[in-house]
């Protein structure tokens, strides 16, 4: 972006796609030593290659000494917590890590880490690791009021993975941190679209044959079973007016919508999976959406996209596919954007107080959130007007990686020089 760009390295997992639509931001901006761990994943799509600046330099990383025979000085080096950990187990090796941290710093002028993961624990809660950093980048933020959820085992349950509290490890580091005490220093990071490229935009006009439609793993995968739990609320009580596609996964999908009218998408085509593979050859720079994925924001009015936890690459895709998005509210996550109920979103409630052990629904919100659902659904103005401000706030973010980046980091960076 300019004859002479500082310079940055960035140690990243390139099989992590949430971190490399933020990497080829940043090559914008930074002359990019981009080292990656991996490297058998490196030519994958997930790396995003056609959207970094051309003067990034690649470097493959087998062993962390790799990184600290890196040139002497950079103005920026941002470590991402996935890299690290493929060499490091951070919770067994934590002094081995801080070692490893202590000695690259003195190359930074500025130093920074990453965590774009889905976990709502912080990875390290010790004051000498935090003292070290200028900043962290963290996906899965609570607001600073409601930072002290960490310390409650049953509240931090209620948004992540219902397994992680069952990893003692990540509850013992985050139950005596006083996270309170370092929010100046956080960056909340929100999910990159899962669609780059703006893809979805050719589904803005797109006639809508779905009232709702919405994609989850399935009953089977426990990690997403509560959003397949309400996905299946909907299609048993939404009033039959309303046509509707509910994918779930692994366990595939329905619809009250007639056979021949789903049929006329080629890659729903199943005899021999030859819908599949002729997705697979005309999208594959598109590693995690499915086809009916693809269906279901191409043909639908609204979309119920409930993050995993509360959030997920699907409101990006949705915001750019022109369907109104529902999700869990955000009024306790600071997701990085101003998401706003009524206006870029549509909230269904709050996640931590509609389940006890944040995999089964608690039977009264059943009603209350299909009674939300059809609300919006009857309500057409509504949902052009929720439509077309997610399309802004789309464009306000998403509009290219280094716009992302320049919202998301390099604004917050200048503003704290």
């Amino acid at each position: 972006m300019t004859p002479n760009k500082p310079r940055a390295l960035l140690f990243v997992s390139p099989s992590e796609n949430r971190s490399a639509y933020f990497s080829a931001g940043l090559s914008h901006f930074y002359k990019l030593d981009l080292y990656y761990t991996r490297d058998k994943n490196f030519f994958g799509p997930t790396f995003y290659q056609w959207l970094y600046a051309k003067d990034t330099a690649f470097y493959p990383v087998h062993s962390l000494d790799d990184i600290l025979k890196a040139q002497n000085s950079y103005d920026l080096i941002i470590v991402q917590q996935d890299a690290l950990g493929v060499f490091l187990k951070m919770f067994i090796n934590q002094d081995t890590a801080l070692e490893f941290l202590k000695k690259l710093k003195p190359k930074a002028k500025k130093f920074f880490w990453f965590e774009p993961g889905e976990r709502l624990y912080f990875y390290c809660g010790r004051p000498e690791f935090w003292d070290l950093f200028d900043g962290v980048i963290k996906h899965h933020v609570l607001k600073k009021q409601f930072a002290h959820f960490l310390r409650d085992e049953k509240k931090a349950a209620n948004f992540q993975s219902p397994d992680v509290p069952n990893y003692a490890p990540f509850v013992a580091e985050n139950k005596n941190f006083q996270v309170e005490n370092y929010y100046d220093k956080i960056i909340p990071y929100p999910f990159p679209p899962g669609l780059t490229d703006h893809y979805g935009l050719r589904w803005k006009n797109h006639k809508k044959i779905y009232d709702i439609s919405g994609n989850t793993r399935g009953f089977s995968y426990q990690q997403t079973y509560l959003r397949s739990y309400l996905m299946d609320v909907l299609k048993r009580k939404l009033n039959p007016k309303f046509s509707y596609c509910f994918d779930y996964g692994s366990d595939g999908y329905v619809s009250n919508l007639s056979t021949w009218r789903r049929s006329l998408n080629p890659y729903l085509f199943k005899p021999f999976r030859i819908g599949e593979l002729a997705f697979r050859l005309q999208y594959r720079k598109f590693v995690y959406p499915k086809p009916l994925y693809f269906h279901n924001l191409a043909n639908s009015k609204t979309y119920f996209g409930l993050g995993a936890y509360f959030s997920a690459t699907k409101t990006a895709d949705a915001w750019q596919s022109g369907a109104v998005l529902f999700n869990w509210s955000f009024e306790k996550c600071d997701y990085g954007i101003p998401m706003v109920d009524g206006y870029n979103y549509v909230s269904v409630g709050e996640r931590d107080e509609m389940s006890d052990d944040n995999y089964h629904l608690q039977p009264e919100f059943e009603d209350k959130i299909v009674s939300k659902v059809e609300s919006v659904l009857n309500n057409e103005a509504l949902q052009n007007s929720i439509r077309e401000n997610q399309f802004k706030t789309y464009f306000d973010y998403y509009s290219s990686p280094a716009q992302f980046v320049k919202k998301i980091f390099i604004d917050k960076l200048k503003n704290s020089v």
